[in-house]
């Protein structure tokens, strides 16, 4: 019996790891500043955000854009 290549591996445990992301793209971003500001006053995720924080683990793009989001709030902190 040959081993799955290790890529093969992560794909499934990704599936297998999968939660239903209950909130798209729009919704994601239109809440991602306030998920930013709990991000970075370091408070727990309150409740109605914690959607977001479920869709940036499944999505690049919107991960990317927290991303960017926190990393320009940093450099200008006001």
């Amino acid at each position: 019996m040959s081993s799955l290549p290790e890529h093969t591996k992560r794909l499934l445990q990704m599936v297998a790891t999968t939660v239903e992301d209950i909130l798209d793209c729009d919704g994601c971003l239109e809440r991602l500043p306030q998920f930013v500001e709990a991000v970075l006053v370091q408070t727990e995720i309150p409740p109605d955000l914690i959607c977001v924080s479920i869709h940036l683990s499944q999505c690049e793009c919107c991960r990317e854009e927290f991303e960017i989001v926190v990393a320009a709030v940093s450099a200008n902190p006001e």
